[in-house]
């Protein structure tokens, strides 16, 4: 008797309405592959590339694209408290070192900052990266993303390399009310595993 097959921890699909890129790199760097069929599977989180951007999949929640959340409001104020708080002025550069949704980035970068935002999680990465080019390409641009874990990336930096340096993760557990917010559908997909420590 044959072993059962692995089902991944998240899946992953294309629409037909979606311009279908080279899926073997993207798949790879997701640690996925892609889904074999429809209907999609309802109890299992994931991810789905549409024309309009990606939508993100969780147990007994609807879909949700990315959204700039309290960000669209950020942006229309003419200061911000983050702004404030770490004293950025256009063209500062700022290491983001836990970059989750982009909330925080986006303000950044519409304040003429040039960010490098970091993530550990690969569909999270994928996810922010698309739904920000989506929202605001010009925003989209001052943010320099890439997957690696905080720690290992300042130690590659040299010291005063960055103007600020700015650290915010998310909690390590989410209340079952919250579980329809985006940010608390991502631990689904990879937050459950992350845990920052001094």
């Amino acid at each position: 008797m044959s072993d059962p097959v692995q089902k991944p921890s998240f899946f992953f699909d294309i629409t037909q309405s979606a311009r279908e890129p080279d899926l073997g790199p993207l798949l790879e760097a997701l640690g996925c592959t892609r889904w074999p069929s429809r209907p999609l599977p309802t109890e299992h989180p994931g991810l789905v590339l549409d024309f309009e951007g990606v939508r993100l999949f969780s147990p007994e929640t609807k879909p949700q694209y990315w959204h700039p959340g309290m960000a669209h409001l950020r942006l229309k104020r003419p200061q911000d408290p983050l702004l404030s708080a770490l004293g950025c002025k256009a063209g500062d550069s700022v290491l983001d070192c836990t970059l989750g949704m982009g909330h925080d980035a986006l303000v950044l970068s519409a304040a003429g900052c040039q960010i490098i935002a970091l993530e550990t999680c690969a569909p999270i990465l994928f996810y922010t990266n698309q739904g920000i080019a989506h929202y605001r390409h010009e925003l989209a641009q001052r943010i320099h993303m890439r997957r690696i874990d905080f720690r290992d990336a300042l130690a590659e930096y040299p010291e005063d390399h960055f103007e600020h340096v700015y650290l915010d993760p998310m909690f390590a557990k989410s209340t079952k009310s919250l579980r329809a917010f985006t940010w608390s559908m991502m631990r689904h997909i990879g937050l459950s595993d992350v845990r920052y420590t001094t």
